[in-house]
């Protein structure tokens, strides 16, 4: 399944959203992988912290792919 968190404003809460849906999900034995289109990073960011120092919680894979993202998501 596919989900998509997105649009135009800054600061509404995508990030976040992302981020504990991943969570939500890996922990429910869900292969996650965050597609992080924000060149504010803040997604990307928060999987590399995380795998860093919590080795133990259930693997989040994340790409950073900014503009067109299109051929990413086909990968």
């Amino acid at each position: 399944m596919i989900y998509l968190i997105a649009g135009r404003k800054g600061g509404s809460g995508k990030s976040t959203v992302t981020m504990n849906l991943g969570v939500a999900l890996a922990h429910d034995k869900q292969d996650v992988i965050i597609v992080d289109a924000d060149k504010q990073s803040s997604s990307s960011t928060w999987v590399l912290e995380r795998s860093r120092y919590q080795k133990d919680l259930p693997k989040i894979h994340c790409v950073a792919k900014y503009d067109d993202i299109s051929d990413s998501l086909e990968d």
